[in-house]
């Protein structure tokens, strides 16, 4: 994945990681009320020595006390020290857990020997530092010595002397409720993240033309977007049909350019599986293609469930079944529609050999003779399930595959590939159906082109031409405003 890719991915789930990211900052927070608040005081002592009669044993003395300084230190958490500590202030808690309460420093090249003790409370930590300091100094005083009872008055000639009292502390310095909602964000943002990578890896579903490109090698022919207006079309309808009907124009257009040389007379129609809209795109193709007057004839290949002569509102009672049995001429199984350049041939009485019927010599002569003056459209059964499409594929001059965004398996595009390889058909293109219409710039270019480009044209083709259009400019003008602003 390239840094591109990153990017467009986390435009395209932008809301879901915003969501997460504020989720963890949320809990963590939540959880930081629900820690133990902390105080901090601080005690200070000096480190002294006996007193000289010269310079040099002041100086001495001094450097004497600098490392007696340094080497007090382990005594601040030494379990004496505690239990003494414990003593002072009157605690019952074990001498290791006020040792651990409770911390040393010295500067460097100094005597002042400083306690930082941490508390529940802000009397809990001022009274410990003191307390520690106090029974440091004993301790010192003590070891400095000889490490026995120490009797009244009697001073080492190293010592302690506690110098400045622990201040009331006015504020907590714990629990750092910052770094506990940074941390939750993180950790929200890298759960988004996850959850994002796994869905994509673990989805097997074509999401872009790109996905279906790479496992059939055919260019995407166009993007239908998901339609009330299409989904409800009747009789070979062609206006009306707002975004659907531009993109399929658009598919009409691209058909053109698949062998300028060599157009195609007669595509075949299908999908992986039922209900990827194939019949739907199969009608409306056709009365798209008519418009420019060329005379187009829609068959209903799938004599197992037959579904044209009800989009196009026609007679079912015969059909292609009848011509291929040698019942009727094609002639006379040939209805007009309501668009004035679109004929049908319906399925007709279904047969019990269905597959037989359309990979024979019949079948091939039928689409020499209609190839001649009209453009023909086979819409045929799914490819997975039953093996019409693919003996069709190998009679007409192209397939049209057909497959729905979010529904159809890339298992199952490549399958599909396969099979119409294996009987030396040939794939015209992809057709992407039932793309989500705020979604359809990730349809076409990949993550992160989904908003202004189907949002834009959504408004040019539900408002009407001049109110769409003002609409769509306007929306263009804000965009390039804002981008001189930033």
């Amino acid at each position: 994945m390239t840094f591109l890719d990153f990017v467009r991915l986390s435009r395209a789930n932008l809301l879901r990681i915003v969501l997460l990211v504020l989720i963890g900052a949320g809990l963590a927070f939540a959880y930081a009320q629900t820690l133990p608040k902390v105080y901090a005081a601080d005690a200070s002592g000096y480190v002294v020595t006996g007193g000289g009669q010269n310079t040099g044993d002041v100086f001495a003395g001094s450097t004497l006390a600098g490392s007696k300084a340094e080497s007090y230190l382990p005594l601040i958490n030494s379990r004496a020290v505690g239990k003494r500590a414990g003593e002072i202030i009157g605690s019952d808690a074990p001498p290791e857990v006020l040792a651990a309460r409770v911390a040393g420093s010295v500067a460097p090249g100094s005597v002042i020997l400083k306690i930082n003790a941490t508390g529940p409370t802000p009397t809990d930590a001022r009274d410990l530092a003191d307390a520690t300091m106090e029974a440091v100094a004993a301790e010192a005083n003590r070891l400095e010595l000889g490490g026995g009872e120490v009797k009244p008055g009697t001073q080492a000639l190293v010592r302690i002397i506690p110098i400045e009292t622990a201040l009331l502390p006015g504020a907590p310095i714990g629990p750092n409720v910052t770094k506990y909602v940074l941390a939750g964000a993180v950790a929200g943002a890298a759960l988004a993240y996850a959850w994002i990578f796994i869905r994509r890896l673990s989805d097997t579903r074509i999401r872009t033309s790109k996905d279906v490109e790479d496992l059939t090698g055919s260019s995407s022919l166009g993007v239908i977007p998901l339609s009330n207006e299409l989904r409800k079309a009747r009789g070979g309808r062609s206006s009306g049909l707002g975004l659907a009907g531009e993109s399929f124009r658009q598919i009409r257009t691209n058909l053109r350019f698949v062998s300028p040389d060599a157009p195609p007379q007669s595509i075949v129609v299908t999908s992986a599986s039922p209900s990827e809209g194939k019949s739907t795109v199969s009608s409306t193709l056709a009365s798209i293609i008519a418009e420019d007057g060329r005379p187009v004839v829609i068959i209903d290949a799938d004599l197992r469930r037959p579904n044209i002569a009800n989009i196009l509102e026609v007679s079912s009672t015969v059909g292609l079944s009848e011509v291929l049995s040698g019942q009727m001429d094609y002639t006379d199984a040939m209805q007009a529609t309501r668009h004035q350049d679109v004929f049908v041939i319906a399925g007709g009485q279904v047969p019990p050999n269905p597959s037989e019927l359309l990979g024979s010599a019949r079948m091939r002569q039928l689409l020499q003779e209609l190839t001649r003056d009209h453009f023909v459209i086979l819409d045929a059964p799914p490819l997975l399930p039953v093996t019409d499409a693919a003996l069709l594929s190998g009679a007409a001059d192209g397939t049209i595959l057909v497959f729905a965004v979010g529904k159809t398996h890339k298992d199952q595009v490549e399958a599909c590939a396969k099979m119409i390889q294996q009987v030396g058909g040939r794939i015209l293109g992809i057709v992407l159906n039932m793309a989500p219409k705020r979604g359809m710039g990730s349809v076409m270019y990949g993550d992160g082109y989904s908003t202004y480009y189907s949002h834009g044209s959504y408004e040019y083709y539900k408002s009407g031409p001049k109110k769409g259009r003002r609409r769509a400019a306007k929306k263009a003008k804000d965009r390039v405003g804002a981008g001189r602003r930033g």
